[in-house]
């Protein structure tokens, strides 16, 4: 999770101002319920170092 915050040292002449956006509150829930259940299934195989 996390927002691409990248910018070139260099830009162009010309900027354009930077939209960001954030998730909704249903869409963080999602992502850390994939999370908890990759590192379920981690565990479950073993592969935990």
């Amino acid at each position: 999770m996390g927002v691409n915050t990248f910018l070139n040292p260099q830009p162009p002449e010309e900027t354009e101002e930077i939209q960001l956006a954030r998730s909704t509150d249903d869409e963080k829930y999602m992502q850390i319920n994939i999370w908890n259940c990759s590192i379920v299934s981690i565990r479950q195989s073993g592969n935990l170092h």
